[in-house]
């Protein structure tokens, strides 16, 4: 198919609605964009990475080995059973300070990836 006097490749979608009005809602696009002011676009992808919503952006969601690392920054990779009385508040604290949501991290979550920390040898128990 052309359009003035160029080449146009066309798709299912194309044949389907019509090629003539995809042609014509690609030209019309472009010519809409290409009246935009810079400054203005500049302005757009400027704010378009902030977050938005009413309670300011949501925190990330802590992975397991976001758990694991705060693990091993408070124990310094040794258990003991002094130290699993406060060890899963310490590492929750631990997981706000850098920025994470911690009350998706459940104690019988935590409290399994310990477990399996210790399994794999990353972890001392004493």
């Amino acid at each position: 198919m052309f359009f003035n006097n160029h080449r146009v490749k066309t798709t299912r979608d194309q044949h389907r609605f019509g090629s003539l009005v995809y042609i014509i809602g690609e030209w019309l696009a472009g010519d809409v964009f290409s009246r935009i002011p810079e400054d203005l676009l500049r302005e757009v992808v400027k704010n378009s990475g902030r977050s938005r919503g009413h309670r300011g952006g949501k925190k990330p969601y802590p992975s397991n080995r976001d758990v694991e690392h705060a693990v091993l920054e408070v124990t310094g990779g040794v258990i003991n059973r002094d130290l699993m009385d406060y060890l899963y508040d310490e590492a929750l604290r631990l997981l706000s300070e850098k920025g994470f949501d911690p009350r998706h991290v459940t104690e019988r979550r935590f409290w399994r990836i310990v477990t399996l920390m210790i399994k794999k040898g990353w972890l001392r128990l004493v």
